[in-house]
């Protein structure tokens, strides 16, 4: 009996001893095939406000693929050394660049542009640019307008001003810094195959920047026809589907419509149709927002 509870303690720690050496030899493997990056990271605890010198920071290697976007690596270290954090720091973590005070949140400018985008750079003046309250950040229409009197052509919409000058959209702001700003340019982020014709229309007229709520991704309507701005969509009752009315939509050309009366028009087909009474009239080419209507004689 004895020799046997020794022979399964043997066998126990004999299992445990293999199964340690082989996760160490699993270790050691994976820790060699992974490409280990130098990385500036927090010898301790950090509170806002804490300087960046060689008390608080030191180097770590970390693997390639667990590196945060943004971390400080030695080569950068010398931009940042002598700041100060503006938010706090846990011992071991990665020092990013937008802990430090002052320090863009971005390594390059080009960082600021998604794929497929260019960025193009543009004189502005003081009508143009709003009175410089065009901000980096905002969103804007682009148009040119030939002349003097003429309608504005829409060349792009909502696009994102990445820069005023030299404040791009990554750089700290504090309030009012844009209210004695005097920036000549603006940059703006745009679709690769626009490009071309934005600096034809550059050429050939006055670039029009019309500023937009960030929040506000409605289409502009500035370039409504005449005939478009006189087109309403005109709902009628049409086949039926297992006994359910489908809904025709027409369009019907309108010269003159007052409130509270009827309105007979001829639509696209020729057939007559009246614009339903005691509707407030908004005259809107192709939006959901079209004004209802019914025919009322089939034959004509």
């Amino acid at each position: 009996m004895i020799f046997a509870v020794a022979c399964i303690a043997g066998v126990i720690y004999l299992t445990k001893f293999y199964f340690e050496q082989k996760e160490q030899q699993l270790r050691d493997q994976i820790r060699n095939e992974q490409k280990l990056t130098r990385v500036v990271v927090a010898k301790r605890n950090l509170a806002i406000g804490d300087p960046i010198n060689l008390e608080t920071m030191t180097i770590k290697h970390i693997p390639f693929e667990y590196v945060p976007d943004g971390a400080i690596v030695p080569d950068q270290y010398a931009a940042v050394e002598f700041k100060h954090l503006q938010d706090p720091m846990t011992a071991g973590k990665p020092l990013l660049r937008q802990f430090v005070e002052g320090v863009s949140r971005i390594a390059r400018f080009s960082d600021l542009l998604s794929e497929g985008e260019r960025a193009i750079t543009l004189e502005v003046d003081g009508v143009s640019s709003i009175e410089h309250m065009i901000e980096s950040g905002d969103f804007i229409d682009l148009a040119v307008r030939k002349s003097k009197g003429q309608e504005i052509e829409l060349l792009l919409e909502r696009v994102k001003v990445l820069s005023t000058g030299k404040f791009t959209t990554a750089d700290p702001k504090f309030p009012g810094m844009y209210k004695t700003a005097q920036y000549p340019t603006i940059t703006l982020g745009v679709p690769s195959e626009t490009v071309r014709d934005v600096f034809a229309a550059d050429g050939a007229g006055d670039l029009v920047f019309l500023l937009r709520n960030r929040r506000d991704e409605m289409k502009p309507r500035y370039e409504l026809t005449d005939s478009e701005r006189n087109t309403v969509t005109v709902y009628q009752a049409g086949n039926e589907d297992n006994g359910v009315l489908v809904a025709k939509v027409e369009k019907a050309s309108v010269n003159a419509v007052q409130n509270n009366s009827a309105k007979i028009v001829r639509n696209s087909n020729g057939r007559l149709a009246q614009i339903a009474r005691d509707i407030p009239i908004s005259i809107v080419a192709g939006q959901e927002e079209s004004i209802p209507g019914r025919v009322i004689d089939e034959s004509l």
